[in-house]
């Protein structure tokens, strides 16, 4: 009997799979990239058709990959939950105008901890500045943090002085340039 051979190519197709890694926390407002390690062709919930994506939920999401290869049509799944850590609302007060020589206290609110464009620590501090200074302060709750600030104005302290009889007044402002007008009465 003569012996037949038949030889036909068989290719076996990889299975696929996909991997995302560990849950990941953020700060609200914060971007994370999202990285899929696997074989052949992604998809994610968002619609986006890459291996990674950027995002920057307000809450805490969960989003999937799914990658398939080959005409089997073959697929692997995965997901990560993004947890959105709480905001801070980082305050450092209203907005202050004093005199030229005055002394204020800022205070900040809404962390934990808190580090002052002066240098700082405290959730308050002790300014005088001689000229209108805006005040930045970081304020964190740990593994998050916001940066916010106030304006101190300052201005020039205006005396008025009688100086007699004469009925005029002479007018000196902080550095002592004298300046006169009469008054009237009506």
């Amino acid at each position: 009997f003569p012996t037949r051979r038949y030889s036909d190519l068989v290719t076996v197709e990889e299975q696929p799979w996909v991997e995302l890694g560990k849950d990941v926390d953020i700060c609200y407002g914060e971007l994370v990239k999202l990285s899929a390690d696997g074989n052949g062709d992604f998809l994610w919930n968002t619609g986006e058709k890459t291996q990674s994506i950027m995002v920057s939920p307000t809450e805490t999401t969960k989003y999937s990959v799914t990658v398939t290869n080959g005409e089997c049509g073959n697929s692997a799944s995965d997901e990560i939950y993004v947890n959105v850590k709480e905001p801070i609302v980082a305050s450092a007060g209203a907005n202050v105008t004093i005199q030229r020589g005055e002394r204020v206290v800022l205070e900040a609110s809404g962390g934990g901890s808190y580090f002052w464009s002066t240098g700082e620590k405290t959730s308050q501090i002790v300014v005088g500045p001689d000229e209108t200074t805006t005040y930045y302060v970081e304020v964190s709750n740990g593994s998050c943090s916001e940066m916010t600030s106030v304006d101190v104005k300052v201005i020039e302290t205006v005396l008025i002085i009688n100086d007699g009889p004469d009925l005029n007044s002479t007018l000196l402002n902080s550095s002592h340039v004298p300046f006169s007008y009469p008054l009237f009465f009506f």
